[in-house]
This record gives C-alpha cells, sequence and structure tokens, in this order.
C-alpha cells in the first residue's frame, strides 16, 4: 500500500513540474468529467484556476461540466474564457461545442412548440439564448412565445411579460441589417417595445420596418389599433401616421387606415388634420357613405364652412341624398355662411327625410 502512494506521488510531482502540464487539479477534473462528475469537477476545475487564473484548459472542463448540468450561461461564460486565454488551442473546439449545446436546445424548442407546449418551448428558447447569446434565431424564438404568452390570460404568469421585453432589449441591440432574420426582429420589438410603453422606441423599430419594406405595414396597423381600443388616441395617432408613410411609399390604397386616423385625430379635436385623413379616405373610396359623412361632418367641426358646404352639396346629392343627417349638416354649414334661404330649404328636406324614415 505505501508503494503504490510513493508511486501515485511520484507521479503527482512529475506533473507538476513538465512545464505548460496541465495541474494536477485541472487533470482531475479532466478525469470526473470524463466519469460524470460534474460537480466535482467542477470543485477541482475551480481549485486549479486558484493556482493559475490563466488556465485555458480549467475553464474549458468548467464549460463541459456545466453543459451537462444545463447552466448552459454558465458554460457559455466559462467555454469563452478558455477561448480567449487559448485561442489557437481552444478556439475551434469551443466553438463547437458551444454550436452542440446551442442546437441541441433550439431544436428542442422547436419541438415543444410543434407540440403546442409554449410553456416548454420557452424554457427550451431561453437555455438556446444562454446557450450561444449571439444567435438572433433563439432570440427571436424566445421573444415572441414568451409575449404570446404574456397575453394570454390562461398562462397566467406576469413573469412572460419581464421575457418578452429582456429579449426584445438584446435583439435590439445586436440585430443588424445584413441578419437574415431583421425584417422578422423589426416588427416584433416594435410590439413588445409599445406593450411596454417604449413608444418612441416602438416607433424607431416599425420606421426601420417601413423603410425597408413599405408594404410591411400590418404590424403597425395592429399596434395602432391596439392603442385605439384602449382609447389612447396620441399613441394610436402616431402609429398610424408609420403605417400611413408605407402606402405612400408603396403606393398602395387603403381607405380604413385613413378612415382610422380620421377618427383617431377627430378624437383629439385635431379636426384639420381629421380633414385631411377623411379626404384620403374619401378619395379612395368615394361612394363610402360613412367616410362622406364623417368628411362632411370633420369639415364643420373645423368651421371650414365653404368646404362643408361644398362637400355636403356633393354628398346629399350623389353619395347619399337619402340621408337626413347629411342635410342637416348641410343646413348648418348654409347658417354659418348666412346663406338663410339655403339653410331653410335644406332643414325642411332634413326634417321630411327624418320623418319618413320614422325618426
Amino acid at each position: 500500500m505505501k508503494k503504490c502512494n510513493f508511486i501515485f506521488l511520484i507521479i503527482v510531482v512529475l506533473l507538476a513540474s513538465i512545464p505548460g502540464c496541465k495541474s494536477v487539479e485541472t487533470t482531475s477534473s479532466m478525469l470526473h468529467n470524463q466519469a460524470g462528475e460534474y460537480d466535482k469537477a467542477i470543485e477541482m476545475a475551480e481549485l486549479g484556476l486558484e493556482k493559475d487564473p490563466q488556465d485555458a484548459e480549467a475553464y474549458f472542463q468548467l464549460g463541459i461540466a456545466y453543459s451537462y448540468k444545463g447552466e448552459m450561461k454558465k458554460a457559455y461564460k466559462n467555454y469563452m474564457k478558455a477561448k480567449e486565454l487559448a485561442p489557437n488551442a481552444k478556439g475551434d473546439l469551443v466553438e463547437t461545442n458551444i454550436q452542440s449545446n446551442w442546437a441541441k436546445h433550439y431544436n428542442n424548442g422547436l419541438n415543444e412548440y410543434q407540440l403546442d407546449n409554449k410553456v416548454g418551448a420557452v424554457k427550451e428558447f431561453e437555455k438556446a439564448c444562454n446557450a450561444d447569446p449571439r444567435r438572433i434565431k433563439s432570440w427571436l424564438n424566445y421573444a415572441n412565445i414568451s409575449f404570446t404568452l404574456a397575453n394570454d390570460p390562461e398562462a397566467g404568469d406576469s413573469t412572460y411579460f419581464d421575457k418578452a421585453y429582456m429579449a426584445a432589449d438584446t435583439l435590439q441591440s445586436i440585430i443588424t441589417k445584413e441578419d437574415e432574420d431583421y425584417l422578422k426582429v423589426l416588427p416584433l420589438v416594435g410590439k413588445i417595445k409599445a406593450s411596454q410603453g417604449k413608444i418612441d422606441d416602438a416607433i424607431k423599430s416599425f420606421e426601420e420596418l417601413i423603410s425597408e419594406k413599405p408594404t410591411e405595414t400590418k404590424p403597425v396597423e395592429r399596434t395602432a389599433e391596439m392603442f385605439y381600443r384602449r382609447e389612447d388616441w396620441a399613441t394610436a395617432a402616431k402609429l398610424y401616421e408609420v403605417a400611413a408613410r408605407g402606402y405612400e411609399i408603396s403606393g398602395e390604397e387603403n381607405p380604413s387606415l385613413y378612415t382610422n386616423m380620421g377618427v383617431v385625430y377627430s378624437k383629439m379635436k385635431r379636426y384639420h388634420n381629421a380633414v385631411r385623413s377623411f379626404s384620403q379616405a374619401q378619395s379612395m373610396a368615394p361612394e363610402n357613405k360613412q367616410i362622406g359623412y364623417s368628411l362632411l361632418v370633420t369639415y364643420y367641426q373645423a368651421k371650414l364652412w365653404d368646404e362643408a358646404i361644398m362637400f355636403g352639396e356633393e354628398y346629399t346629392t350623389k353619395i347619399a341624398p337619402n340621408d337626413p343627417n347629411g342635410w342637416q349638416i348641410l343646413s348648418r354649414a348654409y347658417k354659418e355662411k348666412g346663406l338663410k334661404i339655403k339653410a331653410e330649404e335644406t332643414y325642411k328636406r332634413f326634417v321630411e327625410l327624418r320623418q319618413a324614415q320614422g325618426g
């Protein structure tokens, strides 16, 4: 027994005396990792680093141990430290191991999502993000599904908002135009930032989206509609304006968008802005009675009596001659201009139509 101990001591001394050779503790960490004893491997690697803080192999062994323990953030941190200290010896191997960790959890996330297990998918995508925080795809999925769960009353967990916000911040900081998912990231970040109340950040993201792809207005419009339903008219207006620029650039038409803008501006008592919006909507859908009436009323609210009369005459003769409300607004506009006879005639027509319709 003494002979065996003596031989072991000689080996330890020899290992410690060879220049560039791994320390006893680091060698022990390697052996523990090979045996699946990851906690012990971590303990020995840390002892090795106490002796030599520049021991790249010790950091590498910590990366391995934490990978097997499922602690991806610590695994990535230690792998990258090993690469920093020994780029030639460890660089490729580190990247291979990081890629392996990332692919494992990213694919697990996709599988969980396909099984409609969003909670499980979030957990796996979070691990993928920690396994390699440089990769856009895992952050994109993590943010998207977290935001979906955050807005799902059945999920009942407000922490998903925090996860979505953090992921959006990360995406915003690392995304570049060269990334293949750039146009997927921008609308998602915009939606999340808007829900967070960071409207300026949301608008910035949406503006970049419209600049790159003017026809991609739907995410902006849906976000605007969210604030419309909340009666947050100022925010809705800002978002509708961004979407409108997309239509202006692309040359496509959307009377509903401009109608919504008109309503929002009217609610804010910005009647001249409302007139412009309803006018654009009316030019796109000249036969639409609802849009026409909204424009007529807004002319009146803006105290644009001449315009109200001109369009009122068109509305009551061509667009909706049987709409008593149109005649009433026209009558009021005539009265404001001092055209008493016309005001009386149109008011009389208003009363006739109202009575005929049982009003």
